[in-house]
């Protein structure tokens, strides 16, 4: 009587598409059935390779929390940050410890710019979407080795006992 309405969806966050089902039941009686996919698309994550013994073992992807992902759009010549705010959305988004992140963009040409402390400043070439989500999973790698972070101090031990062994020795 009043035209109110509810629609409740519950999507799965495993990516595919899942059956999406609409049944209205009219005043009159007469019944409308309709049947649609609804495709889940999972969020594009930032992650480094690594290993979590120390550096050292078998290498996997590791998730990158508090990594900044800006997207920027091109204009004319130019690239400008995305203003996201016109689709309530923020740009940049900063990953949380899942390394995700996704921009829902209109059609335009992009590119993505991935910064975190102690790792290298990561872009993707330009590339172009037509009406879109942005969740391409993206690889950074650190400034350093974390492997260095224990081979260095083991180098510098050694290299200090030889010294004082040698240094014992010239004094003999």
């Amino acid at each position: 009587d009043k035209n109110k309405y509810q629609l409740v969806i519950s999507a799965s966050k495993n990516s595919g598409a899942s059956e999406l089902r609409f049944v209205a039941v009219f005043k009159d009686g007469t019944i409308s059935d309709i049947k649609t996919k609804l495709s889940v698309d999972p969020r594009g994550y930032i992650y480094q390779e690594g290993s979590n013994f120390l550096g050292f073992g078998k290498k996997q992807e590791m998730r990158v929390e508090d990594a900044r992902a800006t997207i920027y759009q091109k204009d004319g010549n130019d690239w400008k940050v995305w203003d996201a705010g016109k689709y309530f959305q923020q740009n940049p988004q900063t990953t949380d410890s899942s390394g995700e992140y996704t921009f829902f963009v209109p059609k335009g040409e992009y590119y993505l710019e991935v910064k975190k402390a102690g790792f290298r400043t990561y872009k993707t070439e330009p590339f172009k979407i037509d009406g879109e989500m942005l969740n391409k999973n993206i690889k950074i790698a650190p400034w350093i080795d974390s492997r260095l972070y224990i081979v260095i101090p083991i180098l510098s031990l050694a290299f200090l006992l030889i010294f004082l062994r040698v240094r014992k020795r010239s004094q003999k």
